[in-house]
């Protein structure tokens, strides 16, 4: 992929791939042991490490000659050199990303079978960098080891500063809330900090304030006649997943939807998939669901007979990456739904992160409109306020 924290991107590869000798040749250095443990061989690694980031990142000096031998090999199994960075990806860089996308699942599935069996509990959850590969999450929870597998709205590294402040308050007596975390942590904005960035770009956009019910009804107009939608509303999710307070939505029935948002709105690469959000009650009509997922944390099967109905947002694979809304959660998003839903006889939608390429989600309100005029957005709601290009 050519940067550092892509691993998002071969996730989504890797439902292109398939099986190759490979696969079979890397299981051999990289694999999971019969105990729930793993081994990688170093020696893979430095070959790795030492011909692409080692160098670029951290000035590693040349690898000597027994690991330059091994890089060699990596490149002649694998069938071809490595892309330049602006070539397309080959069926051959599927079948590498699928290769690395199956070991990880069948390692992340031993540890959790080992520590099932050393801890004998019946509830797992998952943090860490590893916990946002929401194909492996779901692979673990399809297994019925745990009755229940949690992942937090922040499963990355810097997720874990909760469950260590969770358990330090725990050993020292204190009453932690025990209800769900709210992934809406971020600050708080101001009407008037509003106005003053519609200030700031009043020679390139017009608003209108509209109170809640009109303003629901003009995103879902929008949203049928196949235009793109940003939301920016309340505070901003804890985390890397847009959950409805800084996300671009559209419409899943059209099926060039999910193309014109990678390409045209978002400027990234076309094997992206997209991600439904739907009403919770509905959720198992149309993925094979047995729990809410509000965090976006599980790649879930699509329902066969739901898919032709939905055709943006189903990977190549059959699979999405679901979040699940009720009303006590997110009241907002939760109207749009309904009321499409109303309309269309669906209750989803595309959900996906309000921002640039390369860039965090937006935070201001200057955030929002400077993405807005760039992107081709169609509409932006900002808190109350519609606002359009001039």
């Amino acid at each position: 992929m050519k940067g550092l924290y892509d691993e998002g991107k071969t996730m989504a590869l890797a439902a292109y791939g398939r099986p190759s000798d490979f696969l079979e040749w890397l299981r051999e250095r990289v694999y999971a042991a019969d105990d729930g443990t793993y081994v990688i061989d170093p020696a893979f690694v430095l070959a790795v490490l030492g011909h692409t980031f080692g160098p670029e990142y951290f000035e590693w000096p040349p690898q000597p000659d027994d690991v330059c031998d091994l890089w060699e090999e990596v490149i002649k199994i694998r069938g071809q050199p490595l892309r330049p960075a602006d070539a397309p990806v080959s069926q051959i860089d599927m079948d590498t990303a699928f290769a690395g996308q199956v070991l990880l699942e069948e390692m992340i599935c031993g540890l959790a079978c080992r520590a099932q069996k050393l801890t004998g509990a019946s509830r797992l959850c998952l943090s860490g960098g590893v916990a946002l590969n929401c194909v492996a999450n779901q692979r673990i929870a399809s297994t019925g080891i745990f009755e229940d597998v949690h992942i937090g709205p922040v499963p990355a590294d810097d997720g874990q500063a909760l469950g260590k402040l969770l358990l330090r308050i725990a050993q020292e007596g204190g009453g932690a809330r025990r209800r769900a975390l709210s992934p809406y942590l971020g600050p708080r904005y101001q009407p008037a900090e509003i106005d003053r960035a519609l200030g700031r770009h009043a020679g390139q956009v017009r608003h209108e304030r509209l109170i809640v019910p009109i303003l629901v009804e003009t995103i879902v107009d929008a949203l049928e006649a196949g235009r793109v939608v940003a939301l920016w509303q309340g505070q901003s999710e804890i985390g890397p997943r847009a959950l409805g307070h800084r996300s671009i939505i559209a419409d899943a029935r059209f099926e060039w939807m999910r193309a014109h948002l990678n390409s045209r709105v978002k400027d990234r690469e076309w094997y992206r998939p997209i991600a439904p959000i739907v009403m919770e009650e509905h959720a198992a009509r149309y993925f094979m669901l047995d729990k809410p997922s509000p965090y976006m944390a599980r790649a879930v099967p699509v329902r066969g007979e739901m898919q032709p109905a939905i055709p943006s947002g189903v990977h190549v694979d059959g699979s999405a990456r679901v979040q699940t809304v009720n009303r006590a959660q997110e009241p907002f998003c939760y109207e749009i739904l309904c009321r499409y839903l109303g309309r269309t006889g669906i209750p989803l939608l595309l959900n996906t992160s309000f921002n640039r390429r390369n860039e965090p989600l937006v935070e201001t309100p200057d955030d929002a409109l400077a993405d807005f005029i760039e992107m081709e957005i169609d509409l932006l709601v900002l808190d109350d306020r519609v606002v359009l290009k001039t």
